[in-house]
């Protein structure tokens, strides 16, 4: 088994060995942030600005050019995972928009549990990397079950607006139980300035002020009407 020991650092050591170590490490993986919680979640930084009126899907910024509208992230793992495992190839295409909403990698109700946090994890550690090169970042949440309020909200920064995606549960009442614990989790951890809520509208009030995105399949259904 291989193992990469890290020397402390000091005089004795060779002269360039600890930044060419750091070099072997995705830039944003070695940032250093401020933590929160027993698994040490990176604190995103809060977000206070202009919400534009409409977001473009982070696969279709190669092709928009409508530069004050924002960017979403809430695709398939498989769209948005470039965004993570080459973070350096889309900061300069980001940094063109109003804003960016932090990366919503996905958590499952039946995913194991160490899948989720990474990607709790993968959420924070990517949006503190973008604050850190001058794009202007809306947190986001997401959870999956019910265990998962213990850990997945940690990170979050408070008194900011925060973003969900929110898609149409029916008529499940457990679904729809567990996606109000979760927001009223929320709202009680991190005392949200307000919640933009991308996709269908919330069918109860979360105690803060919300502000609507339709998503892409909203606004086809309304163009077939």
């Amino acid at each position: 088994m291989h193992k990469i020991i890290f020397a402390s650092h000091d005089s004795s050591n060779e002269p360039g060995k600890l930044e060419f170590i750091r070099g072997l490490m995705s830039p944003y993986v070695y940032q250093q942030n401020s933590v929160e919680g027993i698994l040490d979640m990176p604190i995103v930084a809060p977000y206070n600005g202009e919400i534009p009126t409409a977001f473009v899907q982070f696969s279709d910024t190669p092709r928009n050019k409508e530069y004050t509208a924002g960017v979403h992230c809430y695709q398939t793992d498989e769209r948005i995972n470039p965004l993570w495992s080459n973070p350096t190839k889309y900061v300069a295409r980001l940094k063109q928009y109003t804003c960016v909403i932090a990366p919503d990698f996905s958590l499952f109700l039946d995913l194991d549990k160490m899948a989720n946090l990474w990607n709790v994890y993968r959420n924070r550690k990517l949006a503190n990397y973008w604050v850190s090169q001058g794009i202007k970042v809306i947190p986001s949440a997401s959870w999956g079950n019910a265990d998962s309020l213990a850990y997945c909200f940690d990170g979050l920064p408070e008194k900011s607006i925060i973003s969900i995606g929110h898609i149409a549960i029916g008529k499940d009442r457990q679904l729809k139980q567990l996606y109000r614990l979760a927001l009223e989790t929320l709202v009680e951890k991190k005392s949200p300035t307000g919640l933009l809520v991308y996709g269908s509208p919330l069918d109860f009030n979360p105690g803060v002020k919300v502000y609507y995105r339709k998503d892409r399949i909203m606004k086809l259904r309304e163009l077939r009407k």
